[in-house]
């Protein structure tokens, strides 16, 4: 009985992370052009301790720096940003979503902030690691054949 009871509720933990992650990447989507999304984005993964969420917290920051016209504050929630991302990827440098996540921010970037080194060493992470079993992969894959960091053999080269 109580391994019942433990299995059915690992089961349920299981699938409501399942669904705070769905819920972080449908932020993340809209996250870009919609501060309200953002903000959401920074409300739910705030607090979490696993490396996708701290990136996704990551992320959230950089899209308040661009939703911000503050230059102080910018300057601040993209070195925010930034740590989370760095962190995330430190707990878990192996994780092609993290890795991804991080890509994205720095790309973006503008260049009279020096703050990307990563881009190229994620960039060859992701494309040896991106799998279309992945539950992310169509978004992945999609944000990286419009990339600027990407040539088009290595566009390509995406399964």
């Amino acid at each position: 009985m109580r391994f019942k009871l433990f299995f059915t509720a690992f089961i349920l933990m299981s699938m409501a992370s399942d669904t705070t992650l769905e819920t972080a990447r449908a932020y993340y989507l809209k996250g870009g052009t919609d501060s309200k999304s953002a903000e959401s984005l920074k409300t739910l993964t705030t607090g979490k301790t696993e490396a996708i969420y701290k990136a996704y917290n990551g992320v959230a920051w950089g899209f308040l720096a661009k939703h911000n016209s503050n230059p102080v504050n910018k300057l601040s929630y993209v070195k925010k940003s930034l740590s989370l991302l760095n962190d995330a990827v430190l707990a878990d440098a192996i994780n092609v979503e993290v890795r991804f996540l991080r890509f994205s921010v720095e790309e973006n970037i503008p260049s009279i902030v020096s703050f990307t080194s990563h881009v190229s060493g994620d960039k060859a992470m992701i494309l040896n690691n991106l799998l279309p079993s992945h539950a992310f992969y169509k978004t992945m894959k999609a944000y990286l054949q419009q990339s600027k960091s990407l040539t088009e053999a290595e566009k390509k080269s995406i399964k």
